[in-house]
């Protein structure tokens, strides 16, 4: 009996796609890439579609790290442009509350000012 790679196909909720774009702005804050990240996305906007079936073609490769489900997810938020919109405002956001609290002395990456 063969196991299918990804569940079957069911419409995610606008809450299960706000949870991942979260997730995944979170990761792309929280190793300061959201530079290259934004410019890629932004200069690739035409090709998102083709990046979220190549995503869903790694699937048996990616799957040993990620699990399929959420690698569905993620070619979900890129299949769509709304949700590409949802995600980068979602970094831009995370960006702007980093910044204000290491601007009112709260810094929380390493190498700010109370690093000795």
């Amino acid at each position: 009996m063969k196991l299918p790679l990804l569940p079957p196909k069911a419409p995610r909720s606008p809450e299960e796609i706000g949870a991942l774009v979260d997730k995944l702005a979170r990761a792309i804050v929280g190793r300061r890439l959201e530079v290259p990240v934004t410019i890629f996305l932004e200069s690739h906007r035409p090709l998102t579609f083709f990046a979220s079936q190549g995503l869903l073609l790694a699937v048996p490769v990616l799957g040993a790290f990620i699990p399929p489900s959420e690698l569905a997810g993620y070619a979900e938020v890129l299949d769509s442009e709304a949700n590409l919109d949802q995600l980068l405002d979602r970094i831009e956001e995370l960006v702007r509350a980093r910044n204000k609290s290491a601007a009112n002395g709260k810094v929380d990456a390493p190498g700010g000012p109370d690093a000795t």
